[in-house]
């Protein structure tokens, strides 16, 4: 998908979110299914050098636990966390046993936070959202093509 189909598709989306949230009085939350543009997959080293970006550039004081490795529950580092885990089983695919096994990590804890990324966008989580939002607008503008979670979309 080019850039002006994407543009396009973006703002298609945005105001079918506006036209649900004042029709029904909830918030819709649509997501994206990334597709790379090359033949190439994206691997989970490309999603976790994105998330190590993105913290670089958002919250330079957490980037060590990520860099690192170093374990911890402070609430901003596991925000983004389950964002990562949340976006690399949902929007790419990746199973819980490949994602468990990249970071270190019990396939049970990958489930819990794809579980937790659906509650915490369910409610809101500031948080969390943040963590989502900047991660998802990395990837989109990183890999390019982004596909709806129809997959039948026309030019």
């Amino acid at each position: 998908m080019n850039a002006k189909l994407h543009s396009k598709l973006y703002a298609d989306i945005k105001a079918l979110e506006v036209e649900l949230r004042e029709k029904y009085k909830y918030d819709l939350i649509l997501s994206y299914k990334l597709v790379e543009s090359s033949d190439r997959p994206i691997t989970l080293d490309d999603l976790y050098n994105g998330l190590i970006k993105v913290v670089q550039r958002n919250n330079p004081e957490l980037q060590h636990y990520f860099t690192e490795n170093i374990p911890t529950r402070v609430k901003a580092v596991m925000n983004y966390k389950h964002a990562f885990r949340y976006i690399a089983i949902c929007s790419y695919n990746l199973g819980v046993t490949e994602v468990g096994r990249f970071l270190g990590i019990n396939h049970a804890t990958a489930i819990h936070s794809r579980k937790t990324g659906n509650d915490f966008l369910y409610s809101k989580d500031p948080g969390f959202f943040r963590a989502f939002t900047l991660l998802t607008e990395y990837y989109n503008l990183n890999f390019k093509d982004v596909g709806s979670t129809t997959e039948n979309t026309e030019e």
